[in-house]
Protein backbone atom coordinates (compact mmCIF):
# COMPACT_ATOMS: atom_id res chain seq x y z
CA UNK A 1 0.00 0.00 0.00
CA UNK A 2 1.48 3.25 -1.07
CA UNK A 3 1.79 5.82 1.46
CA UNK A 4 -0.90 8.97 1.92
CA UNK A 5 2.26 11.35 2.35
CA UNK A 6 5.11 9.99 -0.10
CA UNK A 7 4.61 12.63 -2.69
CA UNK A 8 3.81 15.75 -0.65
CA UNK A 9 5.56 18.91 -1.88
CA UNK A 10 3.72 21.51 0.11
CA UNK A 11 2.96 22.14 3.48
CA UNK A 12 -0.74 22.63 2.16
CA UNK A 13 -1.27 19.09 0.34
CA UNK A 14 0.29 17.69 3.66
CA UNK A 15 -2.67 19.23 6.07
CA UNK A 16 -5.10 18.46 3.28
CA UNK A 17 -4.20 14.73 2.87
CA UNK A 18 -3.76 14.49 6.61
CA UNK A 19 -7.08 16.07 7.15
CA UNK A 20 -8.36 13.40 4.75
CA UNK A 21 -6.40 10.60 6.14
CA UNK A 22 -6.56 10.74 10.21
CA UNK A 23 -9.48 10.72 12.75
CA UNK A 24 -10.72 14.11 13.59
CA UNK A 25 -9.86 14.38 16.78
CA UNK A 26 -6.00 13.52 15.67
CA UNK A 27 -5.91 15.81 12.97
CA UNK A 28 -7.86 18.61 15.18
CA UNK A 29 -4.98 18.02 17.90
CA UNK A 30 -2.33 18.23 15.20
CA UNK A 31 -4.31 21.67 13.39
CA UNK A 32 -5.60 23.64 16.14
CA UNK A 33 -3.96 26.44 17.94
CA UNK A 34 -4.27 26.89 21.62
CA UNK A 35 -7.04 29.74 22.73
CA UNK A 36 -7.71 32.27 20.06
CA UNK A 37 -5.73 30.04 17.37
CA UNK A 38 -3.90 32.72 15.73
CA UNK A 39 -0.45 30.94 16.26
CA UNK A 40 -1.20 28.28 13.38
CA UNK A 41 -2.11 31.16 10.96
CA UNK A 42 0.93 33.73 11.99
CA UNK A 43 3.26 30.44 11.66
CA UNK A 44 1.79 29.95 7.77
CA UNK A 45 1.58 33.52 7.28
CA UNK A 46 5.58 33.85 8.20
CA UNK A 47 6.98 30.67 5.70
CA UNK A 48 5.10 33.05 2.86
CA UNK A 49 7.63 35.47 3.25
CA UNK A 50 10.87 33.38 2.79
CA UNK A 51 11.98 32.87 -0.63
CA UNK A 52 14.27 30.01 -1.87
CA UNK A 53 16.91 30.92 -4.29
CA UNK A 54 17.41 28.03 -6.98
CA UNK A 55 21.05 27.42 -7.52
CA UNK A 56 21.36 24.55 -9.95
CA UNK A 57 24.39 22.68 -10.33
CA UNK A 58 26.03 25.05 -7.57
CA UNK A 59 29.32 23.26 -5.92
CA UNK A 60 28.02 22.23 -2.50
CA UNK A 61 30.85 20.36 -1.73
CA UNK A 62 32.67 21.67 1.79
CA UNK A 63 29.07 23.33 2.66
CA UNK A 64 28.65 22.65 6.47
CA UNK A 65 24.85 23.46 7.99
CA UNK A 66 26.20 22.82 11.53
CA UNK A 67 26.20 24.64 14.68
CA UNK A 68 26.21 24.90 18.14
CA UNK A 69 23.22 24.26 20.13
CA UNK A 70 23.50 24.53 23.89
CA UNK A 71 26.98 23.84 23.92
CA UNK A 72 26.65 20.87 21.50
CA UNK A 73 26.93 20.36 17.81
CA UNK A 74 23.95 19.81 15.71
CA UNK A 75 24.62 19.07 12.01
CA UNK A 76 21.54 21.50 11.33
CA UNK A 77 20.30 24.42 13.20
CA UNK A 78 17.10 22.28 13.72
CA UNK A 79 15.44 20.50 16.54
CA UNK A 80 12.43 18.53 16.54
CA UNK A 81 10.37 20.34 19.21
CA UNK A 82 7.70 18.84 21.70
CA UNK A 83 5.06 17.03 19.39
CA UNK A 84 2.74 16.38 21.74
CA UNK A 85 1.71 12.84 20.53
CA UNK A 86 2.81 11.60 17.20
CA UNK A 87 2.45 8.18 18.71
CA UNK A 88 -1.46 9.04 18.29
CA UNK A 89 -1.19 9.35 14.36
CA UNK A 90 1.16 6.86 13.52
CA UNK A 91 3.03 3.39 15.11
CA UNK A 92 5.62 4.37 17.07
CA UNK A 93 5.68 7.98 15.86
CA UNK A 94 7.84 9.16 18.54
CA UNK A 95 10.47 6.57 18.29
CA UNK A 96 10.27 7.08 14.71
CA UNK A 97 10.98 10.72 14.81
CA UNK A 98 13.56 10.21 17.64
CA UNK A 99 15.41 7.86 15.34
CA UNK A 100 15.07 10.32 12.01
CA UNK A 101 16.75 13.20 14.55
CA UNK A 102 19.13 10.71 15.33
CA UNK A 103 20.03 9.82 11.50
CA UNK A 104 20.08 13.65 10.58
CA UNK A 105 22.02 14.82 13.83
CA UNK A 106 19.56 16.79 15.52
CA UNK A 107 18.21 17.17 18.80
CA UNK A 108 14.93 16.48 19.29
CA UNK A 109 12.43 17.37 22.57
CA UNK A 110 10.13 14.95 24.38
CA UNK A 111 6.79 16.24 25.27
CA UNK A 112 6.38 15.36 29.08
CA UNK A 113 2.44 13.73 27.63
CA UNK A 114 4.42 11.61 25.59
CA UNK A 115 3.26 7.91 24.88
CA UNK A 116 6.72 6.67 24.43
CA UNK A 117 9.24 6.82 27.64
CA UNK A 118 11.59 8.72 27.63
CA UNK A 119 14.44 5.72 28.20
CA UNK A 120 12.48 3.68 25.16
CA UNK A 121 13.63 6.75 22.90
CA UNK A 122 17.29 6.97 24.47
CA UNK A 123 17.89 3.23 23.88
CA UNK A 124 16.63 2.47 20.61
CA UNK A 125 16.94 5.70 18.86
CA UNK A 126 20.28 6.41 20.48
CA UNK A 127 19.21 10.31 20.23
CA UNK A 128 20.36 13.59 21.69
CA UNK A 129 16.72 14.56 23.79
CA UNK A 130 15.42 17.19 25.04
CA UNK A 131 12.86 16.39 27.57
CA UNK A 132 9.91 19.49 28.06
CA UNK A 133 9.01 19.83 31.54
CA UNK A 134 5.58 20.69 32.08
CA UNK A 135 5.06 22.13 36.05
CA UNK A 136 2.22 20.62 37.73
CA UNK A 137 0.50 21.66 40.76
CA UNK A 138 2.01 18.06 42.13
CA UNK A 139 5.88 19.78 42.66
CA UNK A 140 6.62 15.88 43.49
CA UNK A 141 5.58 14.53 40.46
CA UNK A 142 7.47 16.88 38.70
CA UNK A 143 10.54 16.33 40.11
CA UNK A 144 10.27 12.82 39.55
CA UNK A 145 9.68 13.63 35.96
CA UNK A 146 12.99 15.61 35.77
CA UNK A 147 14.99 12.88 37.67
CA UNK A 148 13.72 10.39 35.24
CA UNK A 149 15.23 12.51 32.44
CA UNK A 150 18.38 13.08 34.18
CA UNK A 151 18.91 9.32 35.16
CA UNK A 152 18.32 9.24 30.92
CA UNK A 153 20.76 11.78 30.50
CA UNK A 154 17.69 13.73 28.33
CA UNK A 155 18.54 17.66 28.77
CA UNK A 156 15.91 19.33 30.58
Amino acid sequence: KRDWSSDVCSSDLFRQRAKKHLPKGFFNFIDYGVEDNIAPKNNRDAFTHIKLVHRGLADIDGIDCGTTLFGKRAEMPLAISPTGAPGLCWFDGELELAKAAAQVGIPISLATGSITPLERLIQEAQCRLWFQVVVWEDRELTLAQVKRAKIGRAHV
